[in-house]
């Protein structure tokens, strides 16, 4: 073998090992795109679960049960309280709106959490939402303001966030 087969013995090995590597390099990058998307799915469901503790507490259920009743029955420090529990709530549904744009969230999980914003609608949600807009993402208000406020209210909210939730197996 002279030396211009072997430069280009050379070339070819160096050729073939590019594209194992660039082969390898998109099998990580795939690897590490399924790895965010369960990560994300894995962060929501905790979260999730936070909220719902924080929301099931016996004098949240009362205030909740008061402010669908009669908004204008509640004090100042309900109003306030209530205000806190919401914004925790759109905290986390803003992190998630995003997350959905990123491609981190499934489909029919984030469909079932559109249905559980509007169901914030019965617990007082208009009142606070234009004080609280302003601490949201642009994106994330248009977003509520075209998907949120128009939904179902009511029975057929609370019916569809059940649904949701047993679906998605993350109540």
């Amino acid at each position: 073998m002279n030396l211009m087969e072997l430069g280009a013995l050379g070339e070819l090995v160096g050729g073939i090992a590019v594209i194992g590597s660039l082969v390898y390099l998109g099998l990580q990058v795939r690897q590490s795109n399924s790895l965010a998307v369960s990560r994300a799915h894995e962060e929501a469901t905790r979260a999730s679960s936070e909220l719902a503790y924080r929301f099931t507490d016996p004098a949240s259920v009362d205030l909740f049960v008061r402010a669908n009743r009669d908004w204008s029955s509640l004090g100042p420090e309900e109003v306030l309280r209530l205000r806190a529990l919401i914004q925790a709530g759109m905290n986390y549904f803003e992190t998630l709106y995003y997350a959905n744009e990123r491609g981190e969230v499934h489909g029919e999980v984030w469909e079932s959490r559109i249905t559980r914003m509007r169901a914030y609608r019965e617990i007082g949600f208009e009142h606070v939402w234009e004080s609280l807009a302003p601490f949201y993402g642009v994106r994330f208000r248009e977003f509520v303001a075209r998907e949120v406020l128009p939904g179902p209210v009511g029975q057929d909210a609370y019916r569809a966030m059940l649904q949701a939730g047993v679906q998605d197996g993350h109540g």
